[in-house]
């Protein structure tokens, strides 16, 4: 089995003259996730290769130990790490988001102690490959392998570095982008050429040498320590792999990437790499959906709230609300309702609390995947057969409609940001009575643009930060139609709004474990600034007295 930790820190709140913020690693993580994850050329899965983000030294110390000590004898390990590295006197220091270098021994996660983790570890390969400074200095040593212990696969650890012990790695040029080595090594895992012309695989070494290649002039040369008994296979190649590469050197024969991609695609690629990838599949996921209980948790009581409101709207006005039937006769209908949504909030609550391999977390997700089609149905009874038109009525709709959706397309990514995309989309087609647009005027059309906007970004797969803020700038034509016409168009801002919520509650960026979210990234980097504010004078203090 493959699997892979990729370590990935921009953010040191403690240190930040000596230890600036990183533009690169958050993307690094995104586009080694997607690399080694990618259905043509990758042999991890998605949920065998887990991510960290701004992580401290402790959680990343347990979760390396972790990685490599529950692993089994015919296991691939690969740890990546994207950050700040120390030089310290015997090995390299990789730095943590506590990191103090004042106390880099203790605050960061040292050479030594990846070693000891390495060298403990049962698995048949280990590769680390590191993109940070003085990451050279990583000793690599090998345990001792011997020709018997090959059994026809690679054995032993393979390092790959951005630099040598003694230079500096390069930060991408600016935030969103990938640093040049992580950037070769991407494409050196897609794109390397094995060996053999007919070969299906390739090995570390070809990646080695293929990154080596194409590392632009005057960035530092990564360095390697292949290590072992032969060589550790890390990506595959589809059979049509050897006739593309020659005729990407037959300069007569279109690039196949470029016929793939349309001209506006690859100039807004270009000149945006941070925001739209180059390809559909560049990048990976951004949210991922692989454990989507915080908005389906969220929706449900959504459902709850307005079948509750729409039940006390019918019992107020029992025969104009409806199909001129008494209220009692359609009661049930909101209680189905209301007893769902609970049952969904329950599941999706205990999904939260159970592992991903466990038998009752499969059967969680199935029973909320037959909730989401039980949904589809009440929406069906409801617009055809109950005509039921007031407000409640169309949010409790349209919040069914969304689980319908989000169930159906459950094995893309990004499912709910995609639900509530659509539910905006919609809500430019209804009528004012349905909670759309009082008047037809030059609204209605940017809110399209908007919307198809969401819905192309969703399919390049931009970041979850892109992601949320067009779903807030969503929000502006509404809030523009009620300031000029004093309407709202509540339908179309719903739907923002769960698109919004999506974006900040969403899991890709970490899509083994299921967390930071953005709005969790994001209140970390507002509490490490405040924290940073209220330290900065105490240091200066501190240097003034030293």
């Amino acid at each position: 089995m493959y699997r892979a930790l990729l370590v990935c820190n921009a953010v040191f709140p403690l240190e930040p003259m000596r230890l600036p913020r990183l533009n690169g690693p958050v993307r690094d993580g995104l586009a080694m996730w997607s690399a080694l994850t990618d259905p043509e050329t990758g042999l991890f899965t998605p949920e065998n290769v887990e991510v960290l983000f701004d992580a401290d030294k402790d959680e990343i110390s347990r979760t390396t130990e972790r990685f490599f000590g529950g692993c089994s004898p015919d296991d691939v390990l690969l740890f990546y790490y994207s950050g700040h590295g120390k030089k310290g006197r015997a090995n390299v220091h990789l730095c943590a988001r506590n990191t103090a270098l004042h106390e880099l021994r203790s605050t960061s996660f040292s050479g030594e102690d990846l070693t000891d983790m390495l060298d403990s570890s049962p698995a048949r390969s280990r590769i680390v490959i590191l993109d940070c400074c003085h990451s050279g200095a990583f000793k690599g040593d090998t345990s001792n392998v011997t020709p018997g212990m090959l059994d026809g696969n690679g054995k032993g650890r393979f390092v790959i570095t951005a630099s040598g012990a003694t230079e500096p790695a390069r930060d991408a040029e600016k935030h969103g982008s990938p640093s040049p080595f992580t950037r070769a090594l991407v494409e050196a895992l897609r794109e390397a050429s094995p060996r053999s012309p007919h070969a299906n695989s390739v090995a570390v070494r070809d990646v080695y040498s293929h990154t080596l290649d194409i590392i632009p002039e005057g960035m530092p040369k990564p360095q390697s320590s292949l290590k072992g008994v032969g060589d550790e296979i890390i990506a595959k190649r589809p059979a049509h792999h050897a006739d593309e590469a020659g005729a990407a050197h037959n300069p007569g024969q279109p690039d196949s990437q470029v016929q793939q991609t349309s001209q506006l695609s690859r100039i807004l690629s270009q000149r945006f790499p941070g925001i739209i990838p180059a390809s559909p599949k560049a990048d990976g996921p951004s949210l991922g959906d692989r454990r989507p209980w915080r908005m389906t948790l969220v929706s449900s009581l959504l459902v709850g709230l307005f079948s509750w409101l729409a039940w006390r709207a019918w019992i107020n006005d029992p025969f104009t609300y409806g199909d001129l039937t008494p209220y009692e006769d359609n009661e049930p209908f909101f209680q189905i309702c209301g007893l769902a949504a609970l049952l969904l909030a329950v599941v999706s609550t205990g999904e939260s609390f159970t592992s991903d391999s466990s038998w009752l977390r499969r059967t969680l997700k199935g029973m909320r995947f037959t909730l989401g089609l039980a949904f589809g149905l009440l929406w069906l009874v409801s617009a055809f057969v109950m005509h039921l038109s007031y407000w409640e009525q169309t949010m409790l709709q349209s919040t069914m409609g969304f689980l319908f959706f989000a169930s159906i397309a459950r094995r893309l990514h990004d499912t709910m940001f995609l639900s509530g995309a659509v539910v905006s989309l919609l809500g430019t087609f209804t009528s004012p009575q349905d909670l759309g647009f009082d008047k037809f005027d030059g609204l209605p059309v940017v809110q399209w643009i908007i919307c198809a906007a969401m819905l192309w970004l969703w399919f390049r797969r931009a970041t979850d930060w892109v992601l949320g803020s067009v779903s807030a700038l969503t929000l502006l034509p509404a809030v523009m139609s009620y300031a000029i016409h004093g309407d709202l168009p509540g339908l179309t801002l719903y739907g923002a709004g769960l698109a919004l919520m999506s974006a900040a509650l969403g899991d890709g960026t970490r899509p083994a474990q299921g967390n930071p979210s953005l709005a969790s990234r994001t209140l970390l980097t507002l509490l490490g600034a405040f924290a940073d504010a209220v330290q900065r004078p105490l240091r200066i203090v501190d240097r003034r007295n030293t």
